[in-house]
């Protein structure tokens, strides 16, 4: 069986979302609760930490995000910085 490249860098951005939000929730519930880490913590963290980590990748990981929210003209893949201050600029001209 072949994976496609795509599918196994979605696979492995979505296994290291995964974990680095387990380790951040566990450690941001140690810190500011002081609760001893069992696996029901670490179960719940799981939980809470899967939606967040198939947002990110299947919404704000997608090559076409930043271009669809900003309205942004492909150029290369490269996000110009001077375009999209302008047209941030023009939308709230056309609000006024």
């Amino acid at each position: 069986m072949k994976i496609r490249n795509k599918t196994l860098r979605f696979i492995e951005f979505f296994l290291v979302g995964v974990v680095m939000g387990i380790i951040e929730d566990v450690l941001a519930v140690w810190l500011s609760t002081g609760e001893q880490i069992t696996f029901r913590v670490i179960w719940i963290v799981f939980l809470v930490a899967l939606p967040f980590a198939i947002i990110s990748e299947y919404v704000v990981d997608h090559p076409k995000f930043w271009k669809t929210i900003f309205r942004i003209k492909d150029n290369g893949g490269r996000v110009d910085p001077v375009k999209l201050h302008r047209s941030r600029s023009e939308s709230a001209k056309d609000t006024k």
